[in-house]
Order: structure tokens, then sequence, then C-alpha cells
């Protein structure tokens, strides 16, 4: 019965991770959503693997070209102006995720609570606790993930800001 539980448990907390992501942009308005964006709005897909942001666009101008924060910033072919707003616009688009998977994470942890009152279990049921645990790390990993991606699109940023003096006397 309690392989069954977790076994169902692990099914919805998967869904809940990998469910679709769309950055709707409009004039200089960025939103996020999980359905698609309005007609006048550009339209990308957004997912998070392994501590990097990929995000496809579904405009049909530009065609489905996958990119990378980390190979934008490594091409180099940006002017200093361009690649700042682009670090600038990835720490928001994280800041908002990490604002995101908190909202993730107390949903699942009122459905666990739910599902804890109606099945009649206590409080302090090991297999409730467990329950609230496993969720509690998950999207607590995943959010300090995401600051320490922040900290090093900062640490990048700052040193793109730098002028030569500051480069010579540190």
């Amino acid at each position: 019965m309690r392989t069954a539980i977790a076994l169902i448990l692990f099914g919805l907390l998967s869904n809940t991770v990998h469910a679709q992501v769309f950055k709707c942009v409009h004039e200089d308005k960025i939103v996020f959503s999980q359905t698609s964006c309005p007609k006048e709005y550009r339209e990308s897909e957004v997912s998070y693997s392994h501590g990097f942001t990929f995000e496809i666009s579904n405009d049909p101008v530009k065609g489905d070209k996958l990119i990378t924060l980390v190979e934008l910033l490594q091409s180099q072919d940006l002017p200093q102006e361009q690649m700042l707003e682009q670090i600038a616009t990835e720490i928001s688009r994280i800041q908002q995720e990490n604002d995101y998977l908190e909202l993730l994470k107390e949903s699942e942890l009122k459905t666990l609570e739910r599902r804890r009152y109606w099945q009649k279990q206590g409080q302090s049921d090991a297999a409730f606790a467990k329950s609230q645990l496993k969720v509690r790390q998950h999207y607590n990993n995943l959010v300090s993930d995401n600051l320490l991606y922040i900290v090093r699109l900062e640490t990048y940023r700052d040193e793109l800001i730098q002028t030569p003096e500051e480069i010579e006397n540190p």
C-alpha cells in the first residue's frame, strides 16, 4: 500500500516539475505562463535542465532555434550593452521562476495536506512528514540552484562593466 502511494506521489511530483512554461514578450513586457501566449505576444517555450535554461522560440519567423544563455555569453558577438541587457533579463527570469517554484511548492504541500485529511491520517504520520520533507527539499534545491546561477550571472555582469583601470588595480 505504501509503495503504491509513494509511486502516485512520485508521479504527481514529476508531472508538476515538467510543466510547460511559456515566455510571452510584447514590447518591453515579459510574462511567464503555463498556457500559450496571446496572439500579440512573441512566444518562446522555456525549459530548465541540469542548471541551464533553454528557450525554444515558437515564432515562425525565427524558427525553432535552441538558445541558451551560456552559448550567448560565450559567443562574444553582442555589444556590451546588449550583453548586459541579456544578463539582466535572465536574472529577472530566474527570480520569477523562483517565485513560481515557491508557488508550486506551496500547492504541492496543500495537496499533501488535503490527501492526509481525507485519508484520516494524523499530522504526525511518518509517511505524511516524509512526503512533506521530500517536496520541500526538491523545490528548495531548485531555488538554491537558481540563486547560485544568479550569483554567477551577477559576477559575469560585474566583470563586463569593470573599467580597464579597475582590472589593473583591483
